[in-house]
């Protein structure tokens, strides 16, 4: 079984299986923003393995218009693709790369507990457990 999310902006996707021994993720796609984590620009219509990519299990994936996010199962989500809209949580300045092509660990404080990730068009969304009955949706936009 595999799990698959869609993007509507730039045509891309990932898929992670769900139910084997080993947990892997593909990208396929445009890849114009490194959007795929594959280490290249160059899209592509067979579907490419990343999972080597994380150090540990992806247990959730979200593509957004030109990036993507997974979260792995020790709590830290990776974001690859465009970056200069915040979409990693960090400010972009005149200078830097304007996407990643690998997968870039996203600082988040060390005392969250993420329930859900959320890729947009332009902004990254983190769903976090305030507590075993509550949870609230953090915008790091």
């Amino acid at each position: 079984m595999i799990d698959v999310t869609f993007t509507g902006g730039s045509s891309h996707f990932l898929c992670r299986e769900k139910e084997s021994d080993v947990k892997r993720v593909f990208s396929i796609g445009n890849n114009d923003f490194g959007q795929l984590g594959n280490n290249s620009a160059v899209s592509t219509h067979a579907p490419v393995e990343i999972t080597d990519q994380f150090p540990d299990e992806v247990i959730q994936i979200s593509s957004g218009g030109y990036h993507t996010l997974a979260m792995t199962a020790s709590n830290q989500v990776y974001g690859f693709g465009k970056l200069n809209k915040g979409q990693f949580a960090t400010k972009w300045q005149r200078g830097q790369p304007k996407f990643a092509k690998t997968p870039h660990q996203i600082e988040l404080p060390n005392d969250i507990e993420l329930s859900k990730i959320y890729a947009g068009s332009l902004y990254t969304m983190l769903e976090v457990v305030t507590n075993p009955t509550q949870t609230e949706v953090v915008n790091q936009e």
